[in-house]
């Protein structure tokens, strides 16, 4: 029991005497802790005090900045400072009462680094220190502009760029000049970095401005954020020049009723689109110059019906995803499509709304995408390799070898599949626009192979195959003869040769045609063209050779395309002629279930598959080799390999200590 006399020493110590009732007293010393709070202040410094915080002895303090405090200065807060002067971090633990004074500055709009600048302007004078990143959203009411031989990246890092200026801005906010480059990126997650219009700006992005030097090239890529125009997302000027756009991702949007698309593209130069979202009113993207690659993205336009109208300025299609429109200045327009999903009530339409005689050269090639819409054209045809349509794609869009495919019934959609089994590996035509080498030659300049023209007496045109590829005796070649031909006198024959660069010095060979017709034009290359990547056409003496162009067929050899063994899918080298397969442990190699996926030549009986040389399935390196009905045969080496079975060892001590179950691979031995 505690006897009495329990007191406070001089030191400040509580003690107590302990003792047993007879001969044992025990002075001990007893520590009292009392429960500690502070008090935290928040000064505005120089405003009326701020809110008052209970914290507990030790606490962590979470330092930010009171919101009425922002309003009260209009200046940027920099940290709080003690009555002594002394900084206070964020995370400081509370000992003691504390009066914290709020720390401003004027306000800071992006960085560079640690350097902070009070605008975009001031940051961009200095872009080639790095990347500027912007610390919070701006209102700008003038333009911004990358001046030429200034190279700029701007980090959007979730903040907005808003044109609030009172008069019309007929261009961009951000403009781009000939010499200049800007990249924008947004580090935000999700992107919420914007460029908006606002109402008076008719652009987010513009790119050249007049009096630019159109010898240098405006750069703009985007690699993120959101863009948003009153007319357009982006834009260039169909008088200026000289533009490269790339945009690997972001979302770019209009808003002015009815009037809108993310992209008016009526310049020379090239746009590069590798992912994003485009939306527009009248289209996602109208070309009227330059050069298009789409890779991919999503692209809608949502006006409820199409229409194409002559412009001499501006836009001119409605209702149509991406609109080819030739413009007045008559430039080239070049569009490659290769993946990628298109909506609206014309999915992709090509035009030539200024009635050009002679139209400027369109060339239009689709590999692939997702088109829901139709597809239309006027100028040219057979450009349609791979895609998915919702409508049969005609012949007469389909690109040379290619033919239409029936309906996918997976999914819904309509596509091409190469032409019996051919694969085209050089072409010339002398007429349209789909050319696959590089163009056509002629014995010289006074013969004229326009369409509906003959080769003269001792002319000739011939093919250039495409890059890496040499003439096989299987080969065929086709010539695109007119109707009004006449090849009935004389030997009834042309000529034909093979050679490379000079075709002058090449030995013709006549080739006589008692039963040529004009329906039946295709010519074998056997024991003439082997090894060649050229070869050339002309009329013997006395004929009448109206010809519109030359191609050349490859007959495509059986190729894999995808196989299964037990279920499982093998890897397949093309180059190689390889596939690997692991099959399932307990598979047996006498009764595997394989299905193969084969591009044959021509479907028929005659087509089959050797398996090991006629042997069985077993493990290891195997031959598999296929062969069409014509004798053509390739042959892949297919290895198999067992997937590798373990057994899990679970031990049980008994109570002792615990020990942790391992797995085993089957045959081997344990672990001591």
């Amino acid at each position: 029991y505690a006897k009495a006399g329990c007191a406070v020493d001089d030191a400040g110590k509580y003690w107590c005497v302990i003792s047993n009732g007879t001969d044992c007293d025990v002075k001990v010393s007893v520590v009292v802790t009392v429960a500690q709070t502070y008090t935290v202040t928040y000064m505005s410094n120089g405003a009326a005090a701020g809110p008052e915080y209970i914290y507990d002895y030790n606490a962590t303090v979470v330092l930010n900045c009171p919101v009425e405090f922002i309003a009260q200065t209009g200046k940027m807060f920099y940290g709080w400072k003690d009555g002594e002067d002394n900084d206070v971090a964020v995370g400081a633990a509370v000992t003691s009462n504390l009066v914290l004074y709020a720390q401003w500055g004027d306000i800071m709009v992006a960085k560079i680094g640690e350097t902070l600048y009070p605008s975009l302007e001031a940051a961009l004078e200095h872009a080639a220190d790095g990347e500027i990143v912007l610390l919070q959203d701006i209102d700008v009411t003038s333009q911004i502009e990358i001046l030429a031989d200034v190279t700029a990246t701007i980090d959007l890092a979730g903040h907005k760029i808003e044109y609030t200026g009172t008069s019309t801005l007929p261009s961009g906010v951000i403009l781009v000049h000939n010499g200049g480059s800007l990249t924008i990126n947004d580090s935000s997650d999700p992107d919420a970095g914007s460029v908006v219009a606002g109402e008076k700006a008719y652009a987010a992005l513009m790119l050249t401005k007049a009096g630019d030097d159109a010898s240098k090239v405006a750069n703009l890529t985007i690699n993120g954020g959101s863009f948003t125009g009153s007319y357009y997302a982006i834009s260039g000027n169909g008088s200026r020049p000289n533009t490269n756009i790339t945009i690997n991702g972001g979302t770019f949007t209009a808003t002015a009723e009815n009037d809108n698309l993310a992209i008016y593209h009526p310049q020379n130069g090239t746009l590069t689109i590798n992912g994003g979202s485009f939306e527009g009113y009248l289209s996602a993207i109208e070309m009227r110059a330059g050069s298009l690659v789409i890779n991919d993205g999503s692209f809608t336009a949502t006006a409820p019906t199409f229409s194409c109208n002559a412009a001499g300025s501006g836009t001119t299609t409605q209702g149509a995803a991406i609109a080819i429109a030739q413009h007045t200045t008559k430039k080239d327009i070049e569009v490659t499509i290769n993946g990628g999903t298109f909506t609206g009530v014309k999915a992709l339409n090509e035009s030539n709304p200024q009635a050009n005689d002679p139209a400027p050269q369109v060339d239009l090639a689709v590999t692939g995408g997702d088109f829901t819409g139709e597809v239309s054209t006027v100028d040219v045809d057979h450009f349609i390799s791979g895609g998915s349509f919702d409508a049969p794609v005609s012949n007469e869009n389909c690109a040379e070898g290619f033919v239409p495919s029936p309906l996918n019934p997976v999914t819904g959609k309509y596509s091409v599949e190469p032409k019996d089994g051919v694969e085209i590996i050089g072409v010339v035509t002398t007429g349209g626009t789909n050319k696959i080498v590089s163009g056509l030659y002629k014995g010289d300049a006074s013969v004229n192979l326009d369409d509906d023209q003959k080769i003269g007496s001792g002319k000739y045109i011939y093919v250039t195959l495409k890059e890496g590829y040499t003439f096989e005796e299987t080969d065929v070649l086709v010539v695109d003869l007119k109707a009004k031909s006449d090849l009935s006198g004389g030997t009834k024959a042309l000529e034909i040769t093979t050679g490379v660069g000079n075709i002058d010095g090449s030995v013709w060979k006549s080739i006589a045609y008692e039963d040529y017709t004009v329906d039946e034009n295709t010519i074998s290359l056997e024991g003439i063209a082997a090894g060649q990547t050229s070869i050339g056409l002309k009329r013997s003496a006395n004929q009448n050779a109206w010809v519109n162009g030359l191609k050349v067929y490859r007959p495509m050899k059986p190729m894999l395309t995808a196989i299964t063994i037990d279920g499982r899918d093998g890897v397949i080298d093309e180059a190689n002629k390889t596939v690997a397969v692991t099959i399932p442990y307990e598979a047996d190699l006498a009764a595997l279930t394989v299905v193969p996926t084969i591009a044959w030549n021509a479907a028929a009986a005659e087509n089959s598959i050797v398996v090991n040389d006629g042997a069985a399935w077993a493990e290891g390196a195997k031959t598999y080799k296929l062969t069409d009905k014509d004798g053509d045969y390739t042959v892949y080496t297919i290895t198999l390999t067992r997937d590798v079975l373990k057994h899990t060892v679970s031990y049980n001590t008994h109570g002792g200590t615990a020990v942790a179950s391992e797995e085993v691979v089957h045959g081997e031995y344990l672990a001591a």
